[in-house]
This record gives structure tokens, sequence and C-alpha cells, in this order.
């Protein structure tokens, strides 16, 4: 069996940690900005007042949404009494 310089091995560990822990930091921090950003960003719209503000651009997205339908319903009555009415000259 080889005897094993176990003082060696923890001094080659302990080099390597110097090394590779600041660049682990460094990498952590560039690849976690964005998402801790986006975090803070959905918690501020989330806080107080925030789903509310939300709620109301829903609805008020939904009531435009029926105006639309409305609006397209009376365009397709109309374009049809014009068929009609058209039909009717023809004869």
């Amino acid at each position: 069996m080889i005897p094993v310089d176990w003082t060696a091995i923890v001094g080659v560990v302990f080099a390597g940690l110097i090394v590779l822990v600041p660049v682990a930091g460094i990498t952590a921090r560039f690849a976690l900005k964005p998402i801790i950003q986006s975090f803070r960003e959905m918690r501020t719209l989330a806080g107080p007042g925030g789903t509310e503000s939300l709620e109301r651009r829903v609805e008020a997205l939904e009531a435009q949404i029926a105006n639309l339908d409305e609006s397209v319903d009376r365009l397709v009555q109309a374009q049809e009494f014009d068929r009609q009415l058209g039909r009717g000259q023809d004869s």
C-alpha cells in the first residue's frame, strides 16, 4: 500500500478552493442577478394594491373585448342587411 500524504492533499484542496470560491461567487452573481430582479419586480407588482391594479386592468380588457364583440355583431348584421337589400334590387 502506498503511504498517503494527507497534508499535501489538504494543501492542494485548500489552494483550489481559494481560487474556485471567488470564481463561483462572481459567476453566481452574474447568473442570479436577472432572476432576482424579476422576482423583485413581481413582488412590487403583487405588493399592496398590485393585484388590485391587475384585476382592474383585466376587467377593462374584458369590457373592451365585449364592446368589440358587440361591434362585430352589429357589422355582421349590417352586412347581411345590405346583402338582402342588394338581392331585392336585382329582382
